[in-house]
């Protein structure tokens, strides 16, 4: 039972760590030049504020992303033990995913998201990041954000006290 929680905590670690590595990657290499081009790329994509993003650019930064991942994975295999190799790929290949789905329903006018409260609040915080690119680089969840500091409700949020 303990070797069952363990490997359940070690998933956990691994789910939150690579959420805060996706912001970690957004804040830093999308918005800024690091790799030639890139920012340059994402700037574009902050102009796309409606439901009708460019399918060349969503592809583009597929390829660009995946490759930088593969080279996390390759960087993994010297990090961790041989056992955790294959959860922590397929981890951090699943939360990858996960965040490519739910960002490109963002830029879909017909999500199979659409009309769930849970999504249109968080569609709306990731064009508030457009808005503010500043602000809210999270895309499934803000858990970076509010653990650094940048993470910004949509107004309809705000609770008003009187």
């Amino acid at each position: 039972m303990l070797y069952i929680i363990m490997w359940i905590g070690y998933i956990v670690v691994n789910l939150l760590g690579a959420e805060i590595a996706a912001y970690i990657w957004h804040r830093c290499m999308a918005h800024n030049d690091i790799i030639p081009g890139l920012h340059e790329a994402h700037r574009v994509h902050h102009t796309i504020d409606d439901d009708n993003a460019a399918a060349d650019f969503i592809w583009l930064m597929f390829f660009v992303i995946l490759f930088e991942l593969l080279v996390g994975i390759v960087l993994c295999t010297k990090l961790f033990p041989e056992k955790l190799i294959l959860v922590t790929t397929m981890v951090i290949i699943s939360v990858f995913f996960w965040n490519w789905m739910i960002h490109s329903a963002y830029h879909t006018k017909d999500s199979i998201f659409k009309g769930y409260k849970w999504f249109e609040e968080a569609k709306e915080e990731h064009f508030m990041h457009h808005r503010h690119p500043d602000r809210n680089y999270g895309i499934v969840t803000h858990m970076g954000d509010k653990l650094f500091g940048t993470y910004m409700s949509h107004p309809a949020t705000h609770k008003i006290n009187i």
